[in-house]
């Protein structure tokens, strides 16, 4: 269905840019984004904790694997079949 509208929301940008969280208007799906491939455990965390204090459901974040060892690893999406 063409044209359509899309309101997407940054939620939280880091003082330094380096990441920011983005949410589409109806707060699903949500995009946590880093500059840089690699996102460190803490960061990730203080992130979802951050959406979560903001009354932002996080339980079906999961990451993006960046490196094939993160493939298959708890809490990263699985590739499709």
């Amino acid at each position: 269905m063409w044209p359509f509208d899309v309101m997407v929301v940054t939620v939280y940008v880091d003082p330094d840019y380096r990441y920011t969280v983005r949410r589409m208007e109806d707060g699903d799906p949500i995009g946590i984004l880093s500059r840089t491939p690699d996102m460190d455990e803490d960061v990730y965390d203080g992130l979802v904790r951050r959406l979560a204090a903001l009354g932002i459901r996080t339980e079906r974040l999961r990451r993006v694997a960046q490196h094939p060892d993160q493939i298959g690893l708890p809490g990263y999406m699985q590739p499709r079949q």
